[in-house]
């Protein structure tokens, strides 16, 4: 199994991304120490595991401590069984197809497939669409109404 730690000062990152994700990665994890994370490749991955990579999000798996944070004995298990696992877990890891990392400019961006914050939103646009549209024609006759005033009193043309 090779290791590679993605902290290349002056390297062009989606290349390295890149090159990274087509040898077969088996999974990323993120950490607040030095590197931003790591790569684990196999040569001989399970067949059911090709072109997939597993992205663990440890960013919200640590200890606060007073000049740096750490990781405990059950956050160090938490994470491992996540890789063992090769499975999605709300929250802390994700089997992403290479071929939606390709579609991403082979952004390993942990963030970008795994997300630790809240639930997002899921915003309607349609009908989000149809309730400003309907504001607006209400403040256009609002303001048809204000002129209307307006002139009869005298303040406008």
């Amino acid at each position: 199994m090779d290791i590679y730690g993605h902290l290349v000062p002056g390297a062009n990152k989606a290349a390295v991304e890149e090159r990274t994700t087509l040898r077969q990665p088996l999974w990323a994890a993120a950490s607040r120490t030095l590197f931003e994370n790591a790569t684990l490749a196999r040569k001989n991955k399970p067949g059911d595991r090709r072109r997939k990579v597993l992205i663990v999000n440890g960013d919200a798996t640590y200890q606060p401590g007073k000049a740096q944070n750490f990781l405990t004995d059950e956050h160090v298990q938490k994470l491992a069984d996540a890789v063992r696992g090769f499975a999605d877990i709300d929250k802390l890891a994700r089997v992403v197809p290479a071929e939606e990392i390709a579609a991403n400019g082979f952004n390993l961006n942990i963030s970008r497939y795994v997300q630790t914050n809240g639930d997002v939103e899921v915003v309607d646009v349609e009908a989000e669409v149809a309730k400003l549209q309907n504001l607006i024609a209400k403040r256009n006759e609002a303001e048809r109404v204000m002129f209307g005033h307006l002139k009869r009193l005298g303040y406008v043309e």
